[in-house]
């Protein structure tokens, strides 16, 4: 039996370990020039998805949900493919410069997702905060519906 556990542990160290260092620094190593954009996404998510969960509470008094932290892993996880397929089909096909550009705006749409759900979320948890109110109005562009009541611009007014 220790010539078996010897037996495999020589395979691992001489075939399957540097077989699986040259998978992984490969994988590294297309990813690289694009590693940004997976900070920012999970940057946003985490904000996102904290915020989400404190409101849930406060709000909803519900308590944490696996199903919906799984619901937003499997999102993130979504959203991360298909930024990596935007980027990597021009990039096979030699077009490189419009693979980061296209990753570029799939991360700007993404991130704006991320962030008017957290201040949608943060003016619920925080319902008398003018200034993540006035955030989330602008993010939304609500903002252009106050400033016609306000300046009584629309077709219904006198």
């Amino acid at each position: 039996m220790k010539d078996l556990i010897n037996y495999f542990a020589d395979i691992w160290q001489t075939s399957l370990k540097p077989l699986f260092y040259a998978v992984w620094i490969s994988v590294l190593t297309l990813i690289s020039p694009i590693y940004y954009v997976f900070v920012a996404l999970f940057i946003a998510w985490v904000f996102n998805f904290f915020m989400g969960m404190k409101t849930d509470k406060k709000v909803n008094g519900k308590d944490f949900s696996i199903n919906k932290a799984f619901d937003s892993v499997k999102q993130i996880g979504f959203l991360g493919m298909a930024a990596l397929m935007v980027y990597f089909i021009p990039y096979l096909m030699g077009d490189r410069w419009i693979g980061i550009k296209g990753i570029n705006a799939v991360t700007y749409i993404v991130f704006y997702f991320y962030t008017t759900n957290s201040f949608r979320n943060a003016n619920l948890y925080f319902p008398k905060s003018k200034p993540i109110a006035f955030i989330y109005e602008v993010l939304t562009t609500q903002i252009f519906n106050r400033l016609r009541d306000t300046f009584m611009l629309s077709k219904d007014s006198k």
